[in-house]
């Protein structure tokens, strides 16, 4: 017992934090659900024809997308390009413990195979609980700012918008008047069709929900880092964030406070 609390009190001592070890839970969970994401898009998910997958994936890219598709499916995967850039800059700044590999190769590869490459740097990051030294620099950097914040926020908030329908023309019942809402309510029921038969849409609508969940831990972990939350007092707060898929998360990088860098210990602290 007294081999290893000499280093704790040392540490301590040296005004140092223990790093948090990775919860074993967590990690065989995250290996779990990547596993089981795969499972799913192999004996799951519908099978179709790529003659009639492929054109449904570039009429989803297209600008503006093809109209036989359904607005809410266009806005989910409009976002999945965006997410795993908002999750390198939650990655950045987070300081891994002991973890050298630099999270743009996992993210830049999420923004064509999402969750299957964001998953495992997830599993294999744990937290050190003292803060970095500084805001990252480079490419990283750039998706760090607040002005990359800005971006996905508005490019968020567009994808929310088409997908109620606001720029879609109206086509319901020859072309009758009807409300924002009863638009929406077509395009949700358009989805469900599509999401049951075509496994272009059904993939990535089920990897858009995994990203969503998936951003949790990085972003509490981000909160908690830059002073605004508080070992789970501020549940209601962070829950806001999560509220709503992938807005919270846009709307916290354009509002979070800058990372303050670790002050060295006095020699006050020492005694």
């Amino acid at each position: 017992g007294g081999s290893r609390l000499g280093p704790r009190m040392q540490e301590m001592a040296g005004g140092g934090q223990t790093p948090e070890e990775p919860p074993a839970l967590r990690k065989f969970g995250l290996g779990a659900a990547w596993l089981a994401f795969g499972a799913y898009i192999a004996a799951v998910a519908p099978q179709g024809d790529y003659a009639v997958e492929i054109p449904l994936i570039l009429g989803a890219m297209n600008i503006p997308p093809k109209d036989d598709l359904s607005p809410v499916f266009v806005a989910a995967f409009g976002l999945l390009g965006l997410a795993p850039l908002m999750f390198a800059a939650l990655f950045a700044p987070l300081k891994p413990k002991g973890q050298s590999l630099s999270p743009l190769p996992f993210c830049l590869a999420g923004m064509a195979s999402g969750m299957l490459a964001i998953t495992p740097y997830c599993a294999l990051t744990s937290y050190d609980s003292s803060l970095p030294s500084g805001e990252p620099t480079g490419l990283l950097g750039a998706l760090s700012s607040r002005g990359f914040g800005v971006f996905a926020v508005l490019s968020t908030l567009l994808a929310f918008v088409f997908a109620l329908g606001f720029f879609q023309p109206n086509t319901i019942n020859g072309g009758s008047d009807f409300t924002w809402d009863v638009i929406f309510s077509s395009n949700l029921t358009e989805f469900g069709k599509q999401f049951a038969r075509y496994p272009s849409v059904n993939i990535p609508s089920v990897d858009f929900a995994g990203l969503w969940l998936l951003s949790s831990k990085p972003l509490y972990e981000d909160m908690k880092r830059r002073g605004w939350l508080n070992d789970g007092s501020d549940a209601a707060l962070f829950a806001s964030f999560m509220a709503v898929p992938m807005l919270g998360l846009a709307f916290w990088l354009a509002v979070r406070p800058p990372l303050k860098p670790a002050k060295a210990p006095s020699a006050s602290d020492k005694l």
